[in-house]
């Protein structure tokens, strides 16, 4: 659990301060004298934090983005729209996806038609079918009538069927320049409500299909990754807060997925409530383990020098000493402190 630091303002000399570097561990009288420094700064103010002591548990908030996320969106432009209307006089069919759905590559999201494409794409395909019976027949009166010459009412069913072909193949295409197809395999994100009611916004989204590797990354080897952690304090199993925009789920920490095993400073995480896809990025939150009874102050006190790290502590008169520390682990804001305080002290910070 964290402990409180207790922060004020207070008013220090002004001109210079020349203070001579001591150590201990919070004793009354600190005996090792080290050699002197000039730790001297022109100041009117300076802040104070409280040495602690007890027990600490960091707490981290850091961001997991998804792994080879791409998103697609799809929309009707103005002009497009007018085309189908005023062209084809083409009315929405049939919404074939909504979402969280799975959709693969080369699905039909948003279907159309028109009466008028839809009359020519029957005629077409029944005046190929008549033909094609008439070739059937011709073919088995050949067989009958050897002598006779039917290659010029052959070439012309042939050719009707070929027309039909043709017309089926130009019907065909303009559908498909006008429904709405996935080019990718991926995950519904987003969907135009509209579109259940029949209604098509030109210029708005009306699908945004998202692509991923199915597992969020988080870096340990940013420089804005959360201090006293590294990937290794991870293992598979460990399960963390995530936070999205609309809630909050979990996500549980996953083996190395094939293919990135020589990249040791990420964690690899997968969702385990909330569904596949929680958003690009999330921010997760997680606790160390408690350090019990350690002594640690704002890192910010440290004041690293040449011959060592050392502290300013206030001493009752309202001046200053340095005190020699020894640096352990920092947690977040805190940095422990293994030898030279002992909890209590008052401490400038730098």
């Amino acid at each position: 659990m964290f402990t409180g630091r207790r922060i004020k303002r207070i008013a220090a000399m002004t001109g210079l301060m020349t203070l001579s570097f001591l150590s201990g561990c919070g004793q009354a009288a600190r005996s090792e004298l080290v050699p002197p420094a000039d730790m001297t700064y022109n100041s009117t103010e300076k802040t104070t934090a409280t040495v602690e002591k007890g027990d600490l548990t960091y707490a981290f908030e850091y961001e997991i983005t998804l792994s080879g996320y791409e998103e697609y969106d799809y929309r009707i432009s103005n002009e497009k729209l007018a085309e189908m209307e005023n062209v084809y006089d083409m009315k929405l069919d049939t919404v074939s996806a909504t979402m969280g759905d799975h959709v693969k590559a080369g699905q039909t999201l948003i279907a159309f038609h028109s009466e008028e494409l839809d009359e020519q794409l029957l005629s077409s395909r029944q005046n190929k079918e008549l033909a094609r019976l008439k070739l059937d027949h011709i073919a088995r009166l050949a067989e009958l009538e050897p002598n006779r010459d039917y290659t010029e009412q052959i070439k012309l069913l042939e050719n009707e069927c070929r027309v039909a072909d043709l017309y089926v193949s130009d019907v065909q295409s303009i559908y498909s320049s006008f429904n709405i197809t996935s080019d990718i395999d991926g995950i519904v994100t987003d969907m135009d409500p509209a579109l259940a009611e029949g209604h098509i916004a030109p210029g708005k989204i009306l699908f945004r299909i998202v692509k991923n590797d199915g597992y969020y990354v988080m870096d340990m080897g940013s420089k804005d990754s959360p201090t006293g952690f590294t990937a290794a304090d991870f293992t598979p199993g460990d399960r963390l807060t995530a936070k999205g925009a609309a809630s909050d789920y979990e996500v549980e920490v996953i083996e190395t997925p094939e293919g990135r095993e020589g990249e040791t400073d990420l964690v690899f995480l997968k969702p385990v409530t909330g569904g596949d896809f929680l958003g690009e990025s999330l921010k997760v939150t997680g606790r160390s383990a408690t350090r019990k009874n350690i002594c640690h102050v704002d890192k910010k006190a440290i004041v690293k020098t040449e011959t060592g790290d050392y502290v300013l502590v206030r001493r009752e008169d309202g001046e200053y000493e340095a005190v020699k520390v020894t640096v352990g682990d920092t947690l977040g804001l805190e940095v422990v402190i293994t030898e030279g305080l002992s909890g209590g002290e008052q401490v400038a910070l730098q």
